[in-house]
């Protein structure tokens, strides 16, 4: 005959199991892989970084194509020398320091420098000429522009504006630049306009 019904275990009650299935910590989930690293923005970081290059590098062959370009032709004291519209002619060479000197003018870096000059319009068209366009080097390669322009001899009464010169005018007078002490300069670059590239002359 079939014996009796298991009953519980002693000592354990029933709701042990279902207590100990809750307290049980669950399975861990298994996270996804990451994605593999997105190389499009690379290139595409890299390919910006080439463009920018390349027009840099392009940028800075422009610029000493343009320098080499742009340079002034070299003229003779005593001889006219042409750029542009202008030719112009330095019969001698520029005085600086004490024997530059003018009542009523003080220069402000230090001391004056003279260039005498005369220029006359050959071309076809009206161009102004001007001091800030007039250029005085030294043996380095430092240049101070024109201040001021005087018509005829080195008086500061003699003070005039820039002066338009048609075809066929002409103007001669004096220039004067404001250089430091110590400057010493070698030569003179004229110009015509503020684009044109300029006779270099011995100063």
């Amino acid at each position: 005959p079939p014996g009796p019904a298991p009953g519980p275990v002693a000592g354990r009650h029933p709701l042990d199991s279902a207590l100990a299935m809750r307290t049980q910590p669950p399975m861990a989930q298994p996270y996804p892989r990451p994605y593999p690293p997105v190389r499009r923005k690379r290139r595409r970081a890299l390919g910006c970084l080439y463009a920018f290059l390349a027009v840099f590098a392009a940028s800075i062959v422009g610029l000493v194509i343009i320098g080499i370009l742009v340079q002034p032709t070299d003229g003779e004291r005593g001889r006219p020398a042409k750029d542009g519209q202008f030719t112009f002619l330095v019969s001698a060479p520029a005085k600086c320091g004490r024997e530059a000197e003018l009542r009523g003018i003080t220069p402000s870096k230090g001391r004056l420098c003279q260039l005498a000059f005369s220029v006359e319009n050959t071309g076809t068209k009206s161009r102004t000429l001007a001091p800030g366009y007039q250029e005085l080097y030294d043996a380095n390669d430092n240049y101070h522009e024109g201040a001021i322009l005087l018509r005829g001899t080195a008086d500061a009464d003699n003070r005039v504006p820039p002066q338009l010169l048609t075809p066929g005018a002409a103007f001669s007078g004096v220039l004067l630049f404001d250089v430091p002490t110590g400057f010493q300069p070698t030569s003179v670059v004229l110009y015509d306009d503020s684009t044109s590239n300029g006779v270099r002359i011995p100063a």
